[in-house]
């Protein structure tokens, strides 16, 4: 089992090395931020388990939330595959091994659509009204013909089989490939 995480966002710097030495103690690894901004930072790099938050500055604490929960909606993990649209970051995970995949931003949104619900059918024109807007000049052979050149990048960054043809209705990224 792994180390949980807590940041704790405290500006008093002896309350905060009071609660870090208090959670060290429970066997947590606590991650200090004396702002907001640094929490924010931090929160976006490291991914903690839990936060705690000195709650003396409430609107600043709202702000941040807001900000953070902005942030991840344009991050997307499903499968092997990590999302980060923000910095058009496209990175595979197998065997303990991250593969940066570089894609075009049609393949970007593309592959954000499918991820988004993954294990269900999406149909061609829910795609294509996704990724090229609805009432859009896109016929269907191009949805295909960019999902051909997405699963061969995917493919060649490791990913394995993850987009599937569903016949007679689309394609279906699946979080557990072939």
């Amino acid at each position: 089992m792994s180390v949980r995480t807590v940041l704790v966002v405290v500006e008093d710097v002896v309350e905060r090395e009071l609660l870090a030495a208090h959670f060290r103690f429970a066997g947590f690894l606590p991650v200090l931020a004396a702002s907001a901004e640094e929490a924010r930072r931090l929160a976006s790099e490291l991914r903690p388990d839990v936060v705690l938050i000195d709650l003396e500055s409430p609107s600043e604490l709202s702000h941040g939330v807001s900000d953070l929960l902005t942030h991840e909606t344009r991050r997307l993990r499903a499968g092997p595959i990590e999302i980060d649209a923000e910095r058009h970051l496209i990175t595979v995970r197998r065997h303990g091994r991250a593969t940066p995949v570089e894609l075009a931003p049609v393949e970007l949104k593309l592959l954000q659509c499918l991820m988004a619900r993954p294990d269900h059918a999406i149909e061609r024109q829910q795609i294509l009204d996704s990724v090229w807007g609805a009432g859009s000049e896109v016929d269907a052979r191009t949805v295909d013909q960019n999902i051909k050149r997405l699963r061969r990048c995917l493919e060649d960054a490791g990913a394995g089989d993850v987009i599937r043809t569903v016949r007679g209705i689309g394609y279906r990224f699946s979080a557990a490939p072939l």
